[in-house]
């Protein structure tokens, strides 16, 4: 099974410079840190062919397949909606997918790529069935161009219809969330596809995938984790994403076949990546994650909290303790955690916004440490 252990910047992208390398690279890897951190010059970077990729081993791997699914790739220009187009864009990336089925879309394979052609329409209209609530969708079968995986994709798209009792929408009529299940359903056949022929490519798809949870519900995030996990875990699949939700960054931040890095700015206004950190979703859903895990690594909080003040300008805070009445300095993270886990508390001053950005720093500094 072939997989890209690391990969390395040979041309500078922007805040992305020569050099910049991404080491132990995992199946499904997942790209945290603030906005303007460097993440969309990254992807865009290696959707470009500015790396180079390598195997455990350090060896090069080429001919990787590259799908780039960008963060704007939500609602498909009337351009692309037209089947007599060429593939671009959207449908152009995600027509690289079917690379890897070996499947070749000519006419003189006409019975091998009818099968194909006629098991994706029929998982299409499954998949959006399911993953809409109840909302009843039909994809079409109909189209006469030179069989192009972009074309066919087009044609997907262009032929679903939408229904609210007896009135019929079209596909520019539908909200961005509705089009994003789109993609979601494109993923999902593939990999249904790709399971149940047990294909085995020659070359590596590597997936990126800019901000999944952008309009999405959030009772399929689950589901689109699930998939993209399915897909990395299949030979010669590998997947990143950039996201700024807690739940894609929480459920792959650790694993035999996860990775998770943090993006930041440096001195030099460079990008510059650290592992194992989550960065730039700052609310208390992170906060607690960390802080949980800081607390794995002691005996309670009495020594978390010993440990945390031993750091260099660790911000400490005082409160009231309800249950003496008494008056304790805590570190600034054990302060912000005593009030999410004990919100009746009499604390004098409520933590603010910068405070919990603060608080989620120390931990990151101490979990690197």
């Amino acid at each position: 099974m072939k997989k890209i252990s690391s990969l390395n910047f040979k041309k500078d992208n922007k805040t992305v410079e020569k050099g910049f390398s991404l080491v132990e690279l995992k199946n499904l890897n997942v790209i945290t840190g603030e906005n303007n951190s460097g993440k969309t010059n990254f992807m865009q970077g290696v959707k470009d062919g500015k790396v180079d990729f390598f195997d455990d081993a350090g060896c090069q791997i080429k001919n990787v397949n590259i799908v780039y699914i960008a963060a704007e790739n939500i609602e498909p220009d009337q351009t692309e909606c037209k089947t007599s187009a060429e593939s671009s864009n959207l449908f152009e990336n995600l027509s690289n997918l079917f690379s890897s089925l070996g499947v070749t879309f000519t006419l003189n394979e006409q019975d091998k790529v009818k099968e194909t052609v006629n098991s994706l329409f029929s998982k299409l209209n499954l998949t959006l069935e399911s993953f809409s609530f109840g909302q009843k969708y039909l994809v079409t079968n109909q189209f006469n161009e030179s069989l192009k995986p972009g074309t066919i994709l087009k044609a997907l798209i262009s032929k679903i219809e939408t229904s609210e009792g007896d009135e019929k929408r079209k596909l520019e009529d539908l909200g961005q969330g509705t089009q994003r299940l789109i993609i979601l359903s494109i993923l999902k056949a593939y990999v249904d596809i790709l399971l149940e022929k047990g294909v085995k490519s020659d070359h590596l798809t590597l997936i990126l995938f800019e901000e999944p949870e952008v309009y999405l519900h959030p009772r399929l995030k689950k589901t689109l984790n699930n998939i993209l996990k399915t897909i990395a875990d299949t030979d010669n699949n590998q997947i990143i994403i950039t996201t700024h939700d807690p739940y894609f960054a929480f459920s792959n931040f650790r694993g035999d076949n996860n990775k998770v890095y943090s993006f930041s700015r440096n001195e030099k206004n460079l990008t510059e990546p650290k592992p194992d950190i989550i960065s730039g979703i700052e609310d208390e859903l992170l906060h607690i994650l960390l802080f949980n895990m800081a607390l794995e690594s002691k005996k309670g909080i009495n020594d978390l909290d010993a440990a945390l003040l031993k750091l260099p300008k660790v911000i400490s805070k005082k409160y009231i303790d309800d249950r003496d009445n008494s008056e304790k300095t805590v570190a600034l993270p054990v302060y912000v955690r005593h009030q999410i886990h004990h919100p009746n508390n009499k604390i004098n001053v409520p933590y603010t916004a910068e405070e919990l950005i603060e608080s989620i720093k120390i931990l990151n500094l101490f979990l690197s440490k």
